[in-house]
């Protein structure tokens, strides 16, 4: 078997919506990468402004692009597709929208093979010019405390996902937090680049108010989120190991969907979260006053 033949040592799964913008920025990127022994599975989520046709071609031009189509599934849904389909030994998950440097593969792939972790993670920068360092210590109950849930700076063991049977939630927001915390507290080694390899795009007003939009609306898969993510944590026996830095987690996520929240929104999201501590009468009252003292609020505008 010759050097072409051989199976990828990397599956990169992007999912793509409407990305056209920026897909010649991610491609160049990606085709420049100093590691080559990848293929990159690409899943279009039913573009309609030419992102399948611009994918479509490239994979024409270069084997190791495969291009598939998805019905509307999300982020996460797409994701799942790809790693349905993906043949390599490790598997990372690169958005159609971010910059990322030329070795960024083959520096986590040289990580985790180093130290022979099951998880790889690089520190990054987003377009605003924050940095965002990785936060390592020895003490498992900050195990958490590492990272966002975001999976585009990580590189994940495909036989791992497998085993532990873990799959993105399909929800509209925060379909990553499950996956990555859960993948994170199965890992025996994680290996950590202290330098930043990528760039997340965080410029795009109009795209952060549809994604503030989004939040608002589906406020609840926050809790959803973390509450599938305790059921599994509780299932593996971790999840008093763990405790304090879920909650440190959850309570991070919850202020976040807050501030981006409409009072109805907000609401949503306690009432929830009442439900899930077998409260549901205070729930409905809480949306009942809520609602009422929303109303009235408005009609003092």
């Amino acid at each position: 078997m010759n050097q072409d033949e051989r199976a990828p040592t990397v599956s990169i799964v992007m999912p793509v919506f409407n990305s056209m913008e920026y897909l010649q920025e991610s491609f160049d990127a990606l085709l420049s990468q100093t590691y080559k022994n990848f293929e990159c599975i690409v899943v279009d989520d039913s573009s309609t402004d030419g992102s399948f046709d611009f994918v479509k071609e490239k994979s024409r031009l270069h084997k190791n692009i495969r291009l598939f189509r998805s019905s509307r599934k999300g982020a996460g849904g797409a994701r799942n597709v790809g790693i349905e389909k993906a043949s390599g030994k490790y598997v990372c998950f690169l958005d159609s929208d971010d910059l990322f440097s030329s070795d960024l593969i083959g520096r986590l792939v040289a990580a985790a093979e180093s130290e022979d972790a099951d998880l790889a993670a690089c520190e990054y920068r987003d377009t605003l010019g924050n940095y965002y360092a990785l936060k390592t210590s020895a003490d498992r109950s900050q195990l958490l405390d590492m990272d966002n849930p975001n999976v585009w700076n990580k590189l994940f063991v495909a036989k791992r996902i497998r085993d532990w049977n873990l799959r993105f939630m399909e929800t509209r927001t925060c379909n990553d937090v499950f996956f990555t915390y859960a993948y994170m507290a199965g890992a025996r080694k994680i290996s950590v680049v202290k330098e930043p390899l990528l760039v997340y795009r965080r410029s795009r007003e109009k795209a952060d108010k549809e994604k503030n939009r989004l939040r608002g609306q589906c406020s609840v898969n926050v809790v959803e989120a973390f509450e599938r993510l305790r059921q599994h944590l509780e299932g593996i026996g971790q999840v008093e190991e763990l405790r304090s830095g879920f909650e440190r987690r959850f309570a991070r996520a919850m202020l976040h969907e807050l501030r981006h929240c409409s009072l109805q929104d907000g609401l949503r999201m306690l009432c929830a979260l009442l439900e899930h501590f077998g409260l549901p009468q205070s729930a409905r009252l809480m949306a009942d006053m809520g609602i009422a003292a929303g109303e009235k609020y408005l009609k003092t505008l």
